[in-house]
């Protein structure tokens, strides 16, 4: 299961509520299909669909699109863009006032108010 090894540090803080949004899970999914070390893409998706089942589901909405568009204008000007998923993930995290828990320490500290858990 190698990436998501991981998943079995997340119940670390149960009063916390878990949740992911579309653009996390289509990265997982790109992720699957554009990495040759996958023998069996398919294979790899079931098991992704599978460590996401219990989680919500955050839908992107006008709210966070224009939120993205705000993150992604502020960036741009100060030369430190970074992807657009990771400017929608961090988009959905600041609109659902959320703490986002990731390993990207790079992109995410870039992202002004975001309260973010480095892993």
């Amino acid at each position: 299961m190698g990436a998501f090894a991981n998943a079995n540090r997340l119940p670390w803080c149960p009063e916390v509520g878990t949740s992911l949004n579309a653009t996390s899970t289509a990265k997982g999914q790109r992720h699957a299909h554009e990495t040759a070390r996958y023998a069996n893409p398919q294979a790899h998706l079931q098991t992704f669909r599978q460590f996401l089942a219990p989680f919500p589901l955050l839908d992107l909405n006008e709210p966070i699109m224009e939120r993205f568009a705000e993150i992604r204008s502020y960036l741009r000007r100060r030369g430190e863009l970074i992807s657009d998923f990771d400017l929608l993930i961090g988009a959905t995290t600041l609109s659902y006032d959320l703490t986002l828990l990731t390993y990207n320490k790079r992109h995410f500290t870039r992202i002004p108010d975001l309260m973010s858990f480095i892993g």
